[in-house]
């Protein structure tokens, strides 16, 4: 069992094309008894696969174990389906990652790129800062991280890291 939340959102991403293909898998697939934080990402999964039919019959089982905020928070104002998820966090990195693994179909791979080309197009700086960033999150120099929200404001830092993740 994962300590954080950090390893569900691709398992959202995964299960969300494998029970939007397969819903008759769901029932077999959902465990018995949950904790919070599988509900939570149990209810984004059948979201975001368009099952909210389903979604309404395992209600009472997600309902018994509760709520987990940090997951809750995370998973907050996803879209209906995963071909409109518009990345915002990292979070939405993992999810469309899982899709990616899940199914094989390179659009949600092609989302991801795209995310990261149109914050890398924005100039030739903020490209290399990416780079950079990158390299931080590699081992590399991490001078760049303490650089990036006095050199772009805290909306573009937040951007470029999210960005470096997606590189």
């Amino acid at each position: 069992m994962a300590v954080s939340w950090n390893g569900y959102p691709p398992v959202v991403g995964f299960f969300a094309v494998v029970f939007r293909q397969h819903p008759d898998w769901i029932d077999k697939l959902t465990p018995d008894h949950v904790d919070a934080r599988a509900a939570e990402g149990l209810a984004a999964v059948l979201q975001l696969a368009g099952q909210s039919a389903q979604a309404q019959i395992i209600r009472p089982r997600l309902m018994e174990a509760g709520s987990d905020v940090a997951m809750k928070a995370e998973l907050a104002g996803l879209p209906l389906r995963l071909e409109d998820i518009r990345i915002a966090t990292p979070t939405h990195l993992d999810i469309l990652w899982g899709a990616s693994f899940a199914s094989g179909d390179a659009r949600y791979a092609r989302m991801i790129a795209d995310f990261f080309a149109r914050t890398a197009n924005c100039s030739e700086a903020i490209a290399l800062d990416i780079a950079r960033t990158v390299a931080a999150m590699m081992g590399g120099p991490r001078e760049i991280l303490a650089q990036l929200k006095d050199k772009h404001g805290e909306p573009l830092a937040r951007e470029i890291i999210f960005a470096a993740s997606a590189m």
